[in-house]
């Protein structure tokens, strides 16, 4: 599924999971979340939201939601559920509640590889905000930093090898 709304094809995803569960309840009961987020069911809202299906959209997220709020009940507090809580807020569109998970997020380490923006759609909001680029140049010194203790040559800030 994130593959696919990557690539821009959030029609196939909703004909896909349409075609084979009769709800969304269905979908969510036989696609369970993980331990620190519901990536499934978030790249679902991101494909309903993109399609303009707003109800759908929100259906998605109050599964979402209401996963992220057991969790943080439960105690749970580590960089990759910062992370997917920033997600979560900036699908929301909350900005400043994005940051401030996004932020944690890197600032305890957490990276991906590659522009955070193309590995994660639901960032596009953010990219504009001038915030989001100190962001992506902390991940990619998080990323470099690991590269340099396994003897790897580092990335560029267009993830290219430096020579």
């Amino acid at each position: 599924f994130a593959l696919l709304v990557r690539a821009g094809r959030e029609q196939e995803l909703v004909d896909y999971l349409e075609e084979r569960w009769p709800s969304l309840s269905t979908f969510a009961a036989e696609n369970p979340a993980g331990a620190l987020g519901w990536d499934i069911m978030k790249n679902v809202a991101m494909a309903y939201s993109r399609n303009g299906n707003t109800a759908r959209f929100d259906a998605a997220m109050q599964f979402v939601d209401r996963h992220l709020i057991v969790r943080a009940e439960q105690g749970v507090s580590n960089t990759t559920f910062s992370w997917n809580r920033g997600l979560h807020a900036a699908m929301l569109e909350d900005i400043d509640t994005a940051f401030a998970y996004l932020e944690s997020a890197v600032d305890g380490g957490f990276r991906v590889i590659g522009d955070p923006a193309e590995v994660e759609p639901a960032l596009a909001v953010l990219v504009d905000v001038q915030r989001f680029a100190a962001i992506k140049t902390r991940m990619l010194a998080n990323v470099n930093a690991d590269r340099e203790l396994l003897g790897l040559a580092l990335f560029d800030e267009n993830y290219q090898l430096q020579e």
